[in-house]
């Protein structure tokens, strides 16, 4: 599986659901630190965020940024579509 973290710091760390085939909203929560929003694709994939980052002040995450063409802030997931439940 091709899902990964994008930590604010510019960091990427794989990330893959525990049953192997599709994330549970838990899971992608706890990826994301929070209540999630899907903010953008990047080759196929879905980018999501904390749809609260704002609001908790979290920084910039440049490179989700580039790939959303716009600001995104916090840790974000990004995963293959059929892998979201």
């Amino acid at each position: 599986m091709n899902s990964y973290i994008i930590k604010a710091d510019g960091t990427q760390v794989p990330y893959a659901p525990a049953d192997g085939r599709a994330f549970t909203l838990k899971e992608m929560q706890a990826a994301v630190g929070g209540y999630i929003e899907r903010v953008g694709t990047y080759q196929n994939k879905g980018i999501w965020a904390n749809e609260e980052g704002r609001l908790r002040g979290l920084p910039v995450n440049e490179k989700a940024s580039y790939m959303c063409y716009r600001e995104i802030v916090g840790d974000v997931l990004v995963c293959p579509e059929e892998y979201v439940r």
